[in-house]
């Protein structure tokens, strides 16, 4: 297939920025362009790939660099089916669909491998309720497409398998998780005084967190995927992965005691008698707060080789 010369004219003005500020920008990108035609020939016009795998690449690396970094092929793969074109759906469903029954040999659900499959596809590639554009252009190309598609289709028929007719609150989650049967009055009193403000300062910590530290606790806590398997998601070794779940507990943490010290003038005995009251909750809220509470789109953005995760502001 040859590739037209691209227009940058016709890219959106903010990627035609990027591209117009770079020596040999719109080489490099049309490049990127003729790659990914060759690894999927695909009918999708030329200049909505180009904006797409622009949108995709890094923008704190050179351009030529982030481009090259990009799995071309498999965007265009997922830009197609995220515009409906039919015989790039069909090709989606050719290579990766195979992932279902392993799925379904996983999780214990009623639904069919049928069931599953138009499920996936109503999911992946149609417009959400709200009118946001089909998940799957979410994709970002830095990761093995199938790999994506498999922890996603697990993280949906976990979902299913255990949504229970109505969805807890938090608070109800937590103070259940808290209760002792064994415990003094004295500590059940304390409890009932420190669970609302444990609750507030749990949900404020989360939402204090990284995005990508929010999409690894979930991938961790709410569907109980190994380090292994996380490793696989973002391409990095498993120790670099165990790594990564570990900051962002610990950073959760230490969120935590900070948001309760701004609600309660406590000393650090106390802080530590509270937050040890909670330990035991603390999973259980972390799944009921990341996977129902939230929209938030999965982050499986990789940074650089053996990176550690955002550096932090010092507790406050």
């Amino acid at each position: 297939m040859t590739t037209p010369a691209l227009d940058p004219a016709r890219l959106p003005a903010e990627l035609r920025a990027r591209v117009d500020a770079e020596a040999g920008g719109i080489d490099a990108l049309a490049d990127a362009v003729a790659r990914a035609f060759a690894e999927c020939p695909l009918a999708v016009p030329h200049d909505a790939l180009a904006a797409h795998l622009l949108a995709h690449a890094p923008a704190d690396e050179p351009l030529a660099a982030a481009l090259a970094a990009l799995r071309g092929g498999e965007l265009l793969l997922a830009l197609g089916c995220g515009r409906g074109d039919g015989p790039a759906l069909a090709e989606f469903e050719r290579r990766y669909f195979d992932e279902v029954g392993p799925a379904l040999a996983r999780v214990r659900t009623t639904l069919t491998r049928d069931e599953v499959r138009q499920m996936m596809r109503t999911h992946l590639f149609t417009p959400t309720a709200d009118g946001a554009p089909p998940r799957i252009l979410a994709f970002s190309g830095r990761g093995d497409l199938r790999v994506w598609f498999r922890v996603l289709l697990v993280r949906t028929l976990l979902n299913v398998a255990t949504r229970g007719p109505k969805e807890r609150e938090l608070e109800d989650a937590m103070m259940e998780a808290m209760v002792d049967t064994g415990a003094s009055p004295s500590d059940e009193v304390q409890r009932r005084e420190y669970g609302p403000i444990l609750t507030e300062a749990f949900v404020e910590a989360v939402a204090r967190l990284e995005r990508r530290e929010r999409s690894l606790l979930r991938l961790a806590a709410c569907d109980g995927l190994t380090v292994d398997a996380i490793g696989g998601v973002y391409g990095v070794h498993r120790a670099t992965a165990a790594r990564w779940v570990a900051a962002a507990k610990d950073h959760l943490a230490q969120e935590v005691r900070d948001a309760v010290r701004r609600r309660v003038p406590v000393g650090e005995e106390t802080l530590d008698s509270m937050l040890a009251m909670a330990d035991g909750a603390v999973e259980i809220s972390l799944r009921a707060h990341l996977q129902t509470g939230s929209g938030e789109a999965f982050d499986a953005t990789v940074p650089a080789p053996d990176a550690t995760l955002p550096a932090r502001q010092p507790p406050r």
